[in-house]
This record gives C-alpha cells, structure tokens and sequence, in this order.
C-alpha cells in the first residue's frame, strides 16, 4: 500500500487458460481487480482479486508480477492468499497465504501452486513454489 507500482496478480485454474490483465476470464477465473497504483485510484491500497466459479479438481498456481514501478525501492514485497468457500453461507476459509519480493521491473515470481482433490479439499504436501510462466503479454 502506498507505493506506485502496477502489480500483477495471474492466476491458473485446472486445464484453464491464465487469467490477469490482458486476460481477464478464463472458464474458472475472473479477474474482478486490476489495480494500476497510483493511476486512476483513490486511495493508496493496491490489491488485485481473482474469483472462481468453481474448485475443480487439479493444480492451482498464482504469480505476481511487477508490471510497472514509479519511483519504488526493491525488493517489493507482495502478499497473497488463497480463500475458498464450499457454499455462499459459508466463511472464506484460507488455504494458503505467503509473501514474496519483486526485485525488478518484470520479475514475475509464482507464490503457490497447489492441488484441490475431487471434494474440493487441499492435496495434503502439495504447496509448493516452483516458477511456472502464466503472464499473458499484451498484443
């Protein structure tokens, strides 16, 4: 919060396309928040949010990436959280949160992969970081 940097949130849903800025829909996520910074916001929080339209079974994985920074000191440190909730009543329950650092414009860093079984239920020592590309230039 507080600093002018556009950064990017992707996302990758089981046999789904990335969803993030230039894309902004796949078949399970939409990206609802693409924050730019400073530019056309009112207010000095930066956040970017994905939804899904369902938890179907396989491997999900989430990146950050830093689009564009005015003026910011690296390493950039970025928070992520993955929620779910099995029925609208219910609460968000968090499956997986970490920070990570961005240390230079378009460093694009995967926070989480991990794997939802077929209940929908997290895959017992299936978090893991390993870098997966899902950014989606601009054509």
């Amino acid at each position: 919060d507080g600093v002018d940097a556009d950064i990017d949130l992707w996302v990758a849903a089981p046999g789904d396309r990335s969803v993030g800025y230039s894309n902004k829909a796949g078949v399970v996520f939409n990206l609802l928040r693409d924050d730019l910074g400073k530019a056309q916001d009112v207010t000095d929080y930066n956040y970017e949010i994905a939804y899904s339209r369902g938890m179907p079974a396989g491997e999900y994985v989430a990146n950050v990436h830093m689009y564009r920074g005015v003026g910011v000191t690296y390493p950039v440190e970025v928070k992520l959280v993955a929620s779910m909730k099995a029925d609208p009543q219910d609460q968000a329950k968090q499956l997986v949160s970490t920070t990570v650092r961005l240390r230079h414009e378009n460093d694009q860093v995967t926070a989480f992969r991990f794997r939802l079984d077929s209940q929908g239920h997290l895959v017992q020592d299936s978090i893991n970081s390993l870098y997966k590309e899902l950014r989606v230039a601009t054509k």
